[in-house]
């Protein structure tokens, strides 16, 4: 779906950045996984890829370091490893975060508004019936909270989404989400983070499926399941961990 150019932070226009060879590989696995679903839903082929360039084009953006094509393939693979790698889950993948300004407050609802259209744009029935949930799911992150009635999917999208929070990769993480918000000064950044841990870290289980059960399984190869519950099932010592990287980033 080709759209113009948009306003981004401190009023320039965004247009793409820059893929390197890490960013071409995880671009590779964005789009072949996105040519399977489309086949599985009997979209033809010359819709599913006008979507797709729209959808590589935006999760390109300048103001993008962590919401790239490389997190839409980490959830996915997260989704497979907890058996939640349903059609419906995947495409949300795709739109969850396809509108992404850090200047904004409607990055869900814009993303669920181009997540409607796009499927629609597609001209499947197999698609269009999955479009109310897709949305669901979509608007369900602004809060990482389960809505009532929703899809089977959710918790496990959600969970999906979170997982860098228990990972190795999380350090990395919060400098990615840090340049993504380069208008803010530290101190802000810092604040604004620690906030939404905190939020989420009140709640009874961090991961709505998983039940705090470890997310790093998904993640290593060769450490035992046993070992990673013992640890990561303690919330205390994941909050401690989530903190310590939100205060003492560089």
């Amino acid at each position: 779906m080709p759209r113009g150019t948009a306003e981004g932070r401190r009023g320039t226009v965004m247009t793409t950045r820059a893929v390197d060879a890490s960013d071409g590989r995880e671009e590779d696995a964005f789009s072949a996984e996105w040519t399977k679903l489309m086949r599985s839903l009997g979209v033809a082929s010359n819709r599913s890829e006008l979507v797709l360039a729209d959808l590589l084009q935006r999760h390109r953006e300048p103001q993008r370091r962590y919401h790239t094509a490389a997190h839409v393939s980490a959830v996915i693979r997260d989704l497979y490893a907890l058996s939640g790698a349903t059609p419906t889950a995947i495409l949300t993948a795709y739109f969850h975060d396809a509108v992404y300004d850090p200047t904004r407050g409607d990055n869900e609802a814009q993303s669920a508004a181009l997540a409607r259209r796009a499927i629609t744009l597609l001209q499947a029935p197999a698609a269009s019936a999955l479009v109310e949930d897709v949305c669901t799911i979509v608007l369900a992150t602004a809060k990482h909270e389960l809505p009532v009635d929703a899809p089977t999917e959710t918790a496990a999208f959600l969970d999906a989404d979170l997982a860098v929070l228990a990972s190795d990769d999380y350090a990395n993480y919060v400098n990615a989400v840090a340049f993504e918000y380069g208008d803010l000064d530290g101190e802000e950044f810092r604040a604004g983070r620690a906030a939404v841990l905190q939020r989420l870290l009140a709640r009874e289980y961090l991961f709505l499926r998983l039940r705090d059960a470890p997310v790093l399984k998904f993640r290593r190869g060769g450490t035992s399941r046993a070992n990673y519950t013992s640890f990561w099932g303690r919330k205390r010592l994941l909050r401690a961990y989530i903190l310590k990287f939100s205060f003492d980033m560089p």
